[in-house]
């Protein structure tokens, strides 16, 4: 079963899904990336923050684990292809099967892009608590006959063409912005969590934004239900704006 919080919650609204839905189908992407919309990814950021001349932005994700990124159009082709065979009822996975080391992606990158990537991302390994991340989608490829019809260098390449192309109201490190803005412009600081569930709450007091989901100061409901630390002072309690290190 899963050993995070974050796996457990998830899980969890399958069970709703499953129990209160008389038609359902559930799938499970495995970090799905793509240009223009993409708020999350590591692909994204790291092109953006390149476009725009942005320097070791913080990236909650563990270089040498492993990570199966799927292009977003691939995923939507799943979930219609699913909804018009009519694969009610059942759970499905939805996997590029393309894994790579996360610093092998930024190889590829810089090699598609023919740039260096060195000087943009701080890594920040502690925090990727999610670790390897790889699936089989051999269920719902047997059961629909689906494969991606992009390769992963297809989807970097049209990922860079639409974020070079992007309006200025296209921001995917916003949200790392405002935890910092929050902060009072304080580093965010690196945390490692010493049990098997991790709490994303800070472990000291002069930490004010979240290492391991970037947040900003407020009340968290994951904090306030975490059995490993006993509760802080409610002045220090944060609140997950961002989804960085998934």
């Amino acid at each position: 079963g899963p050993r995070t919080l974050y796996g457990a919650l998830k899980l969890a609204g399958e069970h709703i899904v499953k129990t209160h839905c008389k038609r359902w189908t559930i799938m499970r992407p495995l970090f799905a990336y793509g240009g223009v919309g993409d708020m999350n990814s590591l692909i994204a950021k790291s092109i953006y923050a390149k476009k725009n001349s942005r320097d070791f932005i913080d990236m909650f994700l563990d270089p040498d684990k492993i990570k199966d990124y799927l292009y977003v159009d691939d995923f939507c082709d799943a979930v219609v292809t699913g909804c018009e065979k009519g694969l009610f009822g059942n759970d499905y996975n939805i996997a590029a099967e393309t894994p790579y080391k996360v610093q092998d992606i930024i190889r590829i990158l810089e090699a598609d892009l023919d740039d260096d990537l060195s000087s943009v991302i701080k890594w920040h390994p502690e925090t990727d608590y999610l670790g390897n991340h790889v699936l089989s989608s051999k269920k719902f490829r047997q059961k629909t006959g689906w494969t991606p019809k992009r390769t992963f260098d297809s989807g970097l390449v049209k990922s860079w063409r639409s974020i070079l192309s992007a309006r200025k109201s296209y921001n995917p490190l916003i949200h790392l912005q405002e935890a910092r803005d929050a902060a009072g412009g304080a580093e965010i600081v690196a945390v490692r969590a010493h049990r098997p569930l991790h709490c994303p709450r800070p472990l000291s007091s002069h930490t004010p934004v979240c290492a391991l989901c970037v947040c900003v100061p407020s009340v968290c409901p994951v904090c306030v239900l975490c059995p490993f630390f006993p509760p802080p002072p409610r002045s220090s309690y944060v609140s997950c704006i961002d989804g960085s290190m998934r």
